[in-house]
């Protein structure tokens, strides 16, 4: 059976970019359903006499594409937190959990590799099929574990500690299109990608279309055309987010230090991808559509800000 897979995962690389192949390969290889111990190089652990909070109490991150989640990751795995072995965003892929990127319809994939990687079904009643529920994840998960598509059935699981990093939405789109891009989900190339607004719109619109909620509320929400998210959705996503442990904002001054109090979790900042891709903007006419199309999340991001602001204040002030 290992066998199969494996000589499926070499087919299914000649229809991907040449420069992610090997990452197919890697994970085909490795026993997808171990969990691992071993803290990524590049990342600091813990600092000495601190002591995470997953090897008290499992943790959930609720992984919002682009805004961070990846360090927060690598740092838990530096910390010592056991994450799933070989999903290098803490967030497993496989049916039973359907935790990776869920950034494009799966109409709109072009290969099993694009379908299992980065799509969501098209149906709204398919997509919660199969995934494991809150106490199946606090049974099964591993110390540290992250959820990229969206949150299961739109409610925080109860008995994890949930945390999410956000940053401000258009910034947050911006740097997905770049994502698109490299991963060679951008079709045709010559149509471009942050300068193409209308183009990355119908290619992936729940990454363009209030994404935040999207991924807050729940396979119910994320496959909903674009503008059908409504005032109701916004104030269904303040009390989702409202009851995270902690919500922080990745470009605040005040997040390191927030996450080490909250967490245990040190050196934030150490983990962080510090290359930035060349300038690149949406015309006057495109960046006006893309606040009218995403004010939802605009609103639901200026609450985060308030949000973020009481976590800092709260941990600073040593509350637990």
């Amino acid at each position: 059976f290992r066998d199969r897979q494996l000589f499926a995962a070499c087919k299914d690389m000649l229809h991907q970019p040449k420069d992610t192949r090997w990452r197919t390969l890697l994970n085909h290889v490795l026993n997808e359903s171990s969990i691992s111990q071993r803290p990524r190089k590049g990342c600091t652990s813990n600092l000495p006499g601190t002591t995470p909070v997953c090897r008290k109490q499992k943790v959930m991150l609720l992984h919002f594409s682009k805004a961070s989640g990846s360090a927060v990751c690598r740092l838990a795995q530096a910390a010592g937190c056991t994450t799933w072995a070989s999903d290098g965003n803490c967030g497993r892929r496989q049916r039973e959990y359907a935790d990776g990127p869920w950034w494009i319809p799966v109409s709109h994939a072009q290969s099993a590799w694009e379908r299992s990687r980065f799509a969501y079904p098209d149906a709204i009643a398919r997509m919660g099929s199969g995934r494991s529920n809150c106490s199946e994840r606090l049974a099964r998960a591993p110390q540290f574990h992250a959820v990229e598509s969206t949150l299961p059935g739109g409610v925080p699981c109860p008995g994890f500690f949930t945390l999410a990093m956000l940053r401000p939405p258009l910034e947050r789109m911006v740097s997905h299109s770049f994502e698109l891009a490299r991963w060679g989900l951008v079709r045709p190339r010559k149509q471009g990608f942050c300068s193409n607004y209308s183009h990355m719109r119908r290619l992936a619109p729940a990454v363009y279309d209030n994404y935040y909620h999207r991924v807050l509320l729940g396979e119910r929400v994320l496959g909903l055309p674009p503008g059908a998210i409504t005032s109701a959705h916004l104030a269904e996503a303040k009390r989702v987010l409202s009851s995270l442990q902690l919500v922080l904002l990745s470009n605040d001054a005040s997040t390191p230090a927030t996450l080490q109090r909250a967490t245990g979790i040190a050196n934030f900042t150490a983990c962080r991808d510090t290359t930035r891709p060349a300038p690149c903007a949406m015309s006057d006419e495109d960046s006006e559509r893309a606040r009218r199309d995403n004010a939802h999340d605009l609103a639901l991001y200026a609450y985060a800000e308030r949000l973020a602001a009481q976590h800092v204040a709260k941990w600073g002030a040593g509350m637990g």
